[in-house]
C-alpha cells in the first residue's frame, strides 16, 4: 500500500471506471477525463490518493479529502472512493486502505470521518467499523 503518484492515474481511471459500472449503474456517468482531473487535484495536495499492488497492477484505491463542515466548521474527512477490484477481495488490501485513510483523516487535523455506502451492506460493513449512519441520499434525473 503507497500514496499514488501522476503515473497511476490511468490505472485509477480503469479502476474507477470498473467502481461506477458496479457500484452505480445508470446513477452516476463515468467521464475518465473528469475523474483524471480530480486524481491529479488530490494527488497535488487537494487530499490523498493511497493504492494496493499485487504482481505489479493496482488492484485497489481509497481517495479522501477534507472539508469544512458548512454549518459548525468542524474539520471533516471524506471518502470519494474505496474500491478493491473483485478479484484481490477477501485479502488484507481493503483494510490497509481503511487504516492509511484514517490515519491520514487524523493528522489533517480531521474531527470526523466520513464513507459513502453505496448499499446496504457496505453500510453495515461500516457500521461493524464504529460508523453511524446519519443520512441517506437520493437522486432523479433533471
Amino acid at each position: 500500500m503507497r500514496v499514488a503518484t501522476v503515473d497511476d492515474i490511468p490505472a485509477i481511471a480503469a479502476m474507477g471506471a470498473h467502481f461506477i459500472e458496479t457500484e452505480y449503474p445508470g446513477a452516476i456517468r463515468f467521464d475518465a477525463e473528469r475523474l483524471g482531473t480530480l486524481t491529479r487535484s488530490l494527488i497535488e495536495g487537494a487530499g490523498v490518493v493511497f493504492v494496493v499492488e499485487q504482481d505489479g497492477a493496482l488492484v485497489g484505491m481509497m481517495a479522501l479529502t477534507t472539508y469544512t463542515h458548512p454549518m459548525n466548521g468542524d474539520p471533516i474527512a471524506t471518502e470519494i472512493v474505496w474500491w478493491i477490484q473483485p478479484e484481490a477481495r477477501g485479502g488484507r488490501a481493503a483494510l490497509q486502505l481503511f487504516k492509511a485513510g484514517e490515519t491520514w483523516a487524523r493528522a489533517q487535523g480531521a474531527t470526523q470521518f466520513q464513507m459513502i455506502a453505496p448499499s446496504d451492506k457496505v453500510g453495515a460493513f461500516y457500521e461493524r467499523l464504529g460508523f453511524t449512519k446519519i443520512e441517506t441520499h437520493y437522486q432523479r434525473a433533471l
